[in-house]
């Protein structure tokens, strides 16, 4: 059976004569309901798939879910759950999503008993309070695909372990309090994101042997170094680039890719030097190009107006010169572009 409440204006507590149920795949998300977190019945034992999104307040109190053996996907996504993860969730031995965001949880750090989910392929707990360092065992998981662990208190350098990992996509680890270097990249990564940590150091080579990057975040830090060069061949693939707000200097890769899929790229507040290459209007996706406070020194790039679908253009603070009163060129500007900052 498939039960599905969702976005409504349900409240009270989950009824215990759900029971009576067998349920297969369950969405109770976006309502006003309170209670225990599973209710103590047969209803959930052939249950696969757990939906129970925003709004439900719910605590912790059962101590075993293990009833759940064939449970496949768990999502309590901004419930306001509350108490410590129980430990019999770990027994849970066919889970392969699981997704806490944005709940209150009392757990120092990510909990050993993760290792015993031998399937899991989808790890989301980001906004749930974790601190400590990113434990080395993750990297002992070789069937995670995702990881996010966004949004919390985790301190201490990312794990050389997490290139351990065969399958990962997508690992997220921004907004903590992390510090030392960016660890060498795996060639399956697509989505990459550190953003506001305490990092420090170079952009690893290892990005250029990436098949097919998505996206990458590396703002807010502490990095320097020059950009690599191959980072314009990856935008055949990437639609995001944030590295602005650190410490890089040398000058823009001179070739991004024909068939550029870039949307938005971001290099603000760097010591980047040199001139706008060209080759960026190649990129026929982008709709934010921000290049303000660096050293950049060439002239107003009036080639940028072929881009049809940019709407943010800053070049502000740098020593761009040259006459920009070109009416017919003012003019496709504003047909193309909603904000420019000069």
């Amino acid at each position: 059976m498939y039960l599905s409440l969702y976005n409504n204006s349900l409240n009270g507590i989950i009824p215990i004569e759900i029971g009576n149920l067998t349920i297969l795949h369950s969405c109770l998300g976006y309502n006003n309901l309170t209670g225990p977190f599973l209710p103590q019945s047969s209803t959930f034992l052939h249950c696969k798939k757990l939906y129970w999104e925003t709004t439900i307040s719910l605590v912790i109190s059962h101590p075993n879910i293990d009833y759940l053996p064939r449970l496949l996907h768990l999502n309590l996504v901004g419930i306001q759950l509350s108490g410590k993860i129980p430990s019999s969730l770990f027994k849970c031995k066919s889970l392969e999503h699981l997704e806490l965001y944005d709940n209150h949880l009392e757990a120092e750090t990510v909990p050993l008993e993760i290792t015993n989910l031998t399937s899991l392929v989808y790890f989301s707990i980001p906004k749930t309070n974790i601190s400590g360092e990113i434990p080395s065992f993750i990297g002992n998981m070789t069937s995670l695909e995702y990881i996010d662990l966004s949004y919390n208190n985790l301190r201490g350098e990312i794990s050389s372990n997490i290139g351990n990992l065969p399958f990962l996509r997508d690992f997220f680890v921004l907004e903590n309090k992390l510090s030392g270097q960016i660890p060498n990249l795996q060639p399956s990564l697509q989505g990459y994101g550190v953003a506001d940590n305490y990092l420090v150091g170079e952009i690893p080579y290892s990005i250029c042997n990436l098949s097919s990057p998505d996206s990458l975040y590396l703002s807010e830090n502490r990095l320097d170094g020059k950009i690599p060069e191959c980072l314009g061949n990856l935008t055949s693939s990437l639609s995001l680039v944030e590295l602005q707000n650190n410490n890089f200097h040398g000058e823009i890769p001179k070739s991004f890719a024909q068939g550029c899929t870039l949307q938005s790229f971001r290099i603000n507040n760097n010591q980047i030097e040199g001139s706008l290459p060209q080759s960026l209007s190649n990129c026929k996706e982008l709709k934010v190009l921000d290049v303000g406070n660096n050293y950049l020194n060439d002239s107003f790039p009036y080639w940028l107006v072929n881009l049809d679908k940019l709407q943010v253009l800053i070049l502000r603070s740098n020593r761009f010169y040259g006459r920009v009163d070109n009416s017919d060129v003012a003019v496709s500007f504003g047909r193309c572009v909603s904000s420019i900052f000069l």
